[in-house]
């Protein structure tokens, strides 16, 4: 009996039934969960080291050029997370 033959075999036998199972998934989401379908304002609350990560971090977007179709934007946020970090201070 070859392997293929004995492969057969064993995917027949009842007693010992193929072991894989098909795993089913949650269907793919269209939308993103943080793009809200109403433009309606939000509001965060955010601490001084929060707003600091988010500062560093857009710096370093912004020197490795990675939005450069977006820069008056990121110049923008930059501006004002620097505007709310004077106030805190």
């Amino acid at each position: 009996m070859t392997s293929i033959e004995a492969i057969k075999r064993h995917g027949t036998d009842t007693a010992f039934g193929p072991s894989l199972r098909l795993a089913t998934t949650q269907p793919v989401r269209k939308e993103l969960p943080w793009i809200r379908s109403d433009e309606g304002p939000v509001e965060l609350k955010l601490g001084f080291q929060e707003l600091v990560l988010i500062h560093r971090s857009l710096e370093a977007v912004r020197t490795l050029g990675l939005v450069e179709d977006q820069n008056d934007r990121l110049t923008d946020t930059l501006q004002l997370i620097d505007v709310l970090l004077e106030e805190a201070v």
